[in-house]
């Protein structure tokens, strides 16, 4: 039987992620592990949230990683903890699936167990036939339309991603949606700090929309508001309005965030409503 664990929306930063599904990964002379819990949900309409979790036992250095399908994207600290966004869904019943995850500076690959939401399996079995590339998912009407939404976040990263302990910036913030009228406006507020004795710098740091699939109908109205990249800051908003979606459907994009010589050092996920056909 699955447990069932309920808490807040909002992320839980500590160095041990919580859930059934604890799972370690030995890397060099450490361990990092990956988990998956179901919470409250945060949308009318939704049953429940599912975050995806990864911690990093070594007590020094960072660690770079991408968990494809569920999330996360960044770096985790030493002695931390790296949560995904909280995705919502309507599953009673919770399949547990095995997913693509990256790590370490070598593009070092492992699959990790996590929780599955609407269309995770698919997705999941299409990265066994093509490897880590991510399938586009089908987006389901959501349930009570546009809604408002807040979520607090925290990822780390370098802005010299080959010296991430000396250059890494953490990152706090929340993202949310504001529904206007028939569309929305979205949001992604934060600031930007040294990680302990990092003399890592926010200007090193730009990032990009990366909208798939669906999400991509947005692309032109997030252009209309922000450069192609974006230059990040100690403390600022990445903000853009969609005046009209016709029956929207609950989906996900990312702000793909680089290093001061355009290297990947991980993402920023945010939730979106794309028209469904």
């Amino acid at each position: 039987m699955l447990l069932l664990l309920l808490a807040a929306a909002d992320p839980v930063f500590g160095d041990e992620c919580l859930g059934p599904n604890q799972e370690p990964h030995p890397y060099g002379s450490f361990t990092f592990k990956t988990n998956s819990r179901v919470d409250f949900s945060y949308l009318k309409g939704y049953k429940h949230t599912v975050i995806s979790c990864i911690s990093h036992d070594d007590p020094i250095n960072p660690l770079y990683v991408k968990w494809v399908i569920p999330g996360p994207h960044g770096w985790v600290p030493a002695k931390q903890r790296l949560e995904s966004l909280a995705r919502a869904t309507n599953k009673d019943q919770f399949d547990q699936l095995k997913g693509c995850l990256l790590f370490g500076n070598q593009g070092e690959t492992t699959r990790g167990t996590f929780i599955g939401v609407e269309n995770d399996e698919r997705r999941a079995a299409d990265e066994g036939k093509v490897g880590c590339r991510v399938a586009v998912a089908n987006v389901e009407p959501a349930p009570a339309g546009i809604q408002s939404f807040s979520q607090k976040i925290r990822n780390w990263f370098p802005s010299d991603a080959t010296r991430p302990r000396a250059t890494l910036m953490r990152l706090d913030g929340d993202v949310g949606i504001d529904p206007r009228n028939e569309g929305f406006s979205s949001y992604v507020s934060y600031t930007l700090t040294r990680e302990g004795d990092s003399q890592g710098s926010a200007a090193d740091l730009t990032a990009r929309p990366v909208f798939r699939g669906a999400a991509e109908a947005l692309l032109p109205y997030f252009n209309e508001k922000n450069p192609k990249t974006i230059q990040l800051r100690e403390k600022d908003v990445i903000f853009f309005s969609v005046p009209r979606v016709a029956n929207p459907g609950l989906s996900y994009a990312s702000y793909e965030v680089y290093d001061k010589d355009q290297r990947v050092v991980g993402e920023i996920s945010l939730p979106v409503f794309v028209p469904v056909p």
